[in-house]
């Protein structure tokens, strides 16, 4: 066998292998809420969270929503501030504690395609969002 061929085999057997295991994202689950046909998901993902690994976790969590039609993922900075908003979920958090702890807020609506992360450089109520398109 060449050299070429025994790389082509190692490369192939690498990149079956990693496709088969699931990727670790550094957020913590805190709780779900489902309110008539929408689902809102709570994390934790600390102070400094890294928009290209937000986005690739919202792109996973997309592929998991399968019904409904508003899905709303939103990372808090502390899991100890992670808190439903007062009002429904389609109308989001509007209390200012609320907003001082949110990092980033994931919106998918799955009846038209709409799906967008908004990552805050201090928090949801201080800072002008960032949006990024989700595949």
């Amino acid at each position: 066998m060449t050299k070429q061929f025994l790389l082509i085999i190692s490369v192939v057997t690498l990149l079956t292998a990693c496709s088969d295991q699931k990727v670790t994202y550094p957020y913590d689950f805190v709780q779900t809420k489902a309110e008539d046909d929408n689902d809102m998901l709570l994390y934790s993902c600390g102070d400094k969270p890294n928009t290209d690994t937000l986005a690739m976790f919202c792109r996973d969590k997309k592929k998991e929503f399968s019904n409904g039609t508003f899905h709303f993922v939103v990372f808090f900075d502390q899991k100890s501030n992670a808190t439903f908003p007062n009002n429904p979920l389609t109308a989001g958090h509007n209390d200012e504690e609320q907003l001082k702890h949110i990092k980033a807020v994931y919106t998918y609506n799955r009846l038209n395609g709409y799906s967008k992360l908004a990552t805050y450089e201090a928090n949801a109520w201080e800072s002008k969002s960032s949006e990024t398109d989700i595949q």
